[in-house]
């Protein structure tokens, strides 16, 4: 036992030499997921897991776990070696957590934009009308205005009249 065992555990070397399964450290019981782990043969064997320290804190932890044989090939120990990734885990939740805020946001985002698209479809048709609605009195407007100017001297007062009453009820 290392001292970087007893930094990351808080338990002694003493408090850890001789230990069987389960662990202080692993008051969930789950070694036996470990234990399938080594039993697959794949060595070494790489796994994260959350320890519990002496205190009660919670450490997120790198195992890397490798097998010592004897002569014959057969298991005689098991060496691990634990890294602390308290650090990097809470980075990682963090960022899993960001990545659901922003994709959210972006949900957010995409429907006030088809919203915004929606609303500007409508007012280009409003537009539309509204200029067509305008433009034709007043080209009803111009028209017979051009024609009374142009042609006063030679139109009847009858005539005047009605293309007066004509320009009244266009605008």
């Amino acid at each position: 036992v290392n001292p970087a065992w007893s930094r990351i555990t808080g338990y002694t070397a003493q408090e850890t030499l001789g230990l069987a399964a389960p662990y202080p450290w692993r008051p969930g019981g789950d070694e036996g997921r470990d234990a399938g782990r080594l039993a697959d043969g794949a060595f070494p064997a790489e796994y994260e897991f959350t320890l519990q320290r002496a205190d009660g804190r919670a450490v997120s932890v790198h195992a890397v776990t490798s097998r010592i044989d004897d002569s014959e090939g057969a298991v005689r120990a098991f060496v691990t070696s634990v890294r602390d990734v308290t650090v990097r885990a809470a980075a990682e939740r963090a960022l899993a957590q960001r990545a659901v805020e922003l994709e959210f946001a972006n949900q957010q985002l995409e429907s006030l934009n088809k919203e915004l698209s929606n609303a500007n479809e409508l007012r280009a048709d409003l537009m539309s009308m509204l200029s067509h609605e305008i433009n034709q009195p007043i080209t009803v407007v111009h028209g017979l205005a051009s024609i009374l100017t142009e042609t006063w001297d030679e139109l009847t007062d009858m005539e005047r009249a009605k293309y007066a009453g004509t320009i009244g009820k266009a605008s």
